[in-house]
Formats: structure tokens, sequence, C-alpha cells
């Protein structure tokens, strides 16, 4: 499977323009909800809340965010080595294809993740369009290399040898991400670590912290199970 990168949206539409303002109402429609913490197939409601601000209009609040606790990252440190295996021992196509269900989501969501990050981070119109695109690039990306890379590599075979070069998954990686790409370097740099055969644990910037707990359940609707990925802002 093959991909051209994707397009951005040209703003100078009228009907383009028109999407994105409806987005923008409709997560506008969602402030005030409480997001917990990821923790493999339950989420964690009764932990330290983050209030996330409109950084653009400090006096809107968007939402709650639970923060995670030392107690929750051992946890999900434990939960995700004991997960990990049995993901490595999957085929690379299958760890793939949960990548590009991934992307095709995210796609299909793609203003609202926009308006997301617009009203959560500040970033304008055409800056949160083009990290959603990056994040979708990032997934095909990954998907596409790793299926090239468990081909292995070659070696030079000598008398009596018979040498062969194998990519193998490494553990549990630990994302810690920025928020000025908050939704590209984050999910580039767990679907990296994911298809690969890795558990992941998510820690993204507290600026950003409504936008990584829908990539993560993205992820996770994409096939990725709950005891292999989990997701929250630390204290």
């Amino acid at each position: 499977v093959t991909w051209s990168g994707e397009s951005p949206l040209n703003f100078s539409d009228e009907a383009e323009r028109a999407r994105m303002n409806h987005a923008i109402a409709a997560v506008r429609a969602q402030l005030g909800r409480r997001y917990p913490v990821l923790l493999a197939d339950r989420t964690v409601e009764d932990a330290e809340p983050l209030i996330v601000h409109n950084p653009a209009h400090r006096n809107e609040v968007l939402g709650e965010v639970a923060m995670a606790s030392p107690g929750h990252l051992e946890n999900a440190v434990s939960l995700a080595a004991k997960a990990q295996p049995d993901w490595a021992s999957r085929p690379v196509s299958e760890r793939a294809a949960c990548l590009r269900r991934a992307a095709s989501l995210i796609r299909t969501r793609r203003y609202e993740l926009a308006a997301w990050e617009i009203l959560e981070v500040g970033k304008t119109w055409r800056e949160a369009d083009a990290d959603i695109v990056e994040t979708i690039d990032y997934l095909e990306y990954y998907s596409q290399r790793m299926i090239e890379l468990a081909e292995g590599q070659p070696l030079p075979q000598l008398p009596g040898e018979r040498n062969t070069y194998h990519y193998i998954p490494r553990g549990v990686a630990v994302v810690i991400a920025p928020w000025n790409f908050p939704a590209a370097i984050l999910t580039g740099m767990a679907s990296a670590a994911l298809v690969s055969g890795n558990a992941v644990l998510l820690k993204p910037a507290e600026q950003s912290s409504m936008i990584a707990v829908q990539l993560a359940q993205i992820l996770r609707e994409a096939g990725v199970t709950s005891a292999l990925l989990h997701g929250g802002t630390s204290t």
C-alpha cells in the first residue's frame, strides 16, 4: 500500500471555511467535559484535575483532564510490559493495518481535530490543519516503512554462514510530546513504536492533553489493544 501525502485544506474556498466554522462550533458544544487517564481497559477519573483554558481567551474553560499519579504510572508500565510480547508476536501487516485504520479515522474527523487544536493550543486554522495532515502522513509513512523493514536487510553470505538482519521490538516506549505540534509529534512517535511491536505510554504536554486523549482513543479504536497503549498527563 502506498500513499502520496495528504493535501492541506484550501481556506480560500468558502465551503472549507464553512466546514471549519461548523467544526469549531461543534467542539465548543462539547466544552466542560472531564477527560480521564487511560489505563489499560479502564479509565481513571478520581485523580487530580487539570483545568484546561483556551490560551487565546483565558476565561474560556475547555474542560478538565485527570492527572496520572506515580502509582498510575507504575501500574501502566507493568500492564504495558505484560501486553507487549503478544503484540510483538503479531504479523507486521496486522500492526501496520492498525496505523492505516487510525489514519482513516483521523481523515473523517479532520475538521474536528483541527478545531480542538485551535481552541486548546491557539493554533491558526492553517497551522491546525497542517498538524493534522502531518499526523495522517506519519501514520501512513510508518505503516509502509515497517512493512519494508520487516523484510530484513541483505548481508554478505560467507561460506558456511547464513546471515540475516532483522529488526525486533524492544519493549515499552515512553512518548513525552511537546505542545507545539500536539497531534503530529505525539502520534508520530507513538505510531513508530507501536508498528515496531512495542507498547507505548503517552505523556502529552499539559497544554495539549485533551487532544492527546482523543488521539489515544482513535488508536485504540483502530485496533491497538487497550493494555498496550496508556495515556495521561502526569503530575
